[in-house]
């Protein structure tokens, strides 16, 4: 007989859920899954059995815009992920469940472009990036943050193809497979461009690309919210997709995501 608030892996297996105390978060042990401080008892099993997948708003900074070039007969990864960040939110009620923050040391610095919003030339000549790790043990870091609920974190960002196709590359390059990531990360992808053209573009009104910016600032002056700070870092993106969407769902109401 199943322990009742037992979780289903993917693969099927029940995992019992032991509570202590009054709130709970996941660790791993063999076959089980224990919980501790973090979530109210109720609404985090909710999370699982109901399999209410947190979402996870993400940014990531670029040494520039091609993740992959063809250099003769091979496709070579160029361009890298310098900067992770993201947030990890209650998909009911919005609360900031968890931030997650890594720099990340470029394999090339010589293939940074020019002029990047990040500015990461001069920032790491600064000292920003001392701390930073390199691709593989960042991305790692990212997918245990992703899953630290025990269920699949559904991914949202601002433009978020462009943050996908680097990130996929990352895996690819670390030699992640889907079979990996996909225990910590949904397969499903959200865009908060693309929820603000549905929501707020008008009738008979064509779509102005720079209208639904965050970088230039339009669209979060449209709705209402700080402009970002100066420095582009990855969390302050992260952080700014995550305030454009309780914007939208403050527009409309109800909605599941």
């Amino acid at each position: 007989m199943e322990a009742e608030g037992a979780v289903k892996s993917r693969g099927g297996n029940s995992h019992p859920v032991f509570v202590f105390g009054s709130s709970l978060e996941f660790s791993f042990v063999g076959h089980y899954t224990l919980v501790s401080d973090f979530l109210p008892q109720r609404r985090l099993i909710s999370m699982i059995t109901k399999k209410r997948h947190p979402l996870l708003f993400n940014d990531n900074e670029t040494t520039g815009h091609d993740p992959l070039r063809k250099i003769g007969n091979y496709l070579v990864p160029w361009h890298e992920i310098i900067d992770m960040g993201a947030i990890l939110v209650d998909p009911d009620t919005l609360e900031v469940l968890d931030t997650f923050e890594q720099k990340v040391i470029p394999t090339h610095p010589e293939r940074c472009l020019p002029n990047l919003v990040n500015h990461y030339p001069e920032r790491a000549r600064r000292g920003e990036w001392k701390n930073a790790v390199y691709l593989e043990p960042a991305v790692r870091k990212f997918l245990e943050f992703a899953g630290s609920r025990g269920v699949p974190a559904v991914v949202l960002g601002q433009n978020y193809f462009f943050d996908w196709s680097f990130i996929s590359v990352a895996f690819a390059w670390c030699g992640i497979m889907e079979s990996e990531w996909g225990r910590y990360l949904h397969y499903t992808k959200l865009d908060t461009r693309s929820m603000s053209v549905q929501e707020l573009l008008r009738p008979g009104e064509v779509y102005d690309p720079d209208e639904f910016s965050i970088r230039n600032g339009k669209l979060l002056e449209r709705l209402g919210i700080e402009p970002e700070p100066e420095v582009h870092a990855a969390i302050n993106g992260a952080r700014k997709a995550f305030e454009v969407y309780k914007k939208l769902r403050e527009i409309k109401r109800p909605t599941h995501y």
